[in-house]
């Protein structure tokens, strides 16, 4: 996951990512050295929240981007024929 960031764009947002996922490996290293659960029940708790907040954004932006691409459809106003014409019968 570190290798996918573009310091470029984001340089300080990328290094708290950089920060984040360095300490989810260290704590997988961490449950496979002692053989322990916690350190992967941590890593995996913030990975999931990594997740829950990625499909938030991506929903967010998809909605934001539905929105302005209808914005800009040039559709006539719904008319009395129109909407006779529709009927709601299958």
């Amino acid at each position: 996951m570190t290798a996918s960031l573009k310091h470029d764009i984001s340089p300080d947002l990328c290094g708290k990512l950089a920060a984040l996922y360095t300490y989810v490996y260290r704590k997988l290293i961490e449950a496979n050295v002692q053989h322990t659960i916690a350190p992967l029940d941590e890593a995996l708790s913030i990975l999931r929240y990594q997740r829950e907040t990625w499909s938030m954004l991506m929903e967010q932006l998809g909605k934001t981007k539905a929105a302005a691409a209808a914005s800009k459809l040039d559709m006539p106003e719904p008319s009395a024929r129109m909407e006779a014409s529709i009927s709601m019968q299958g």
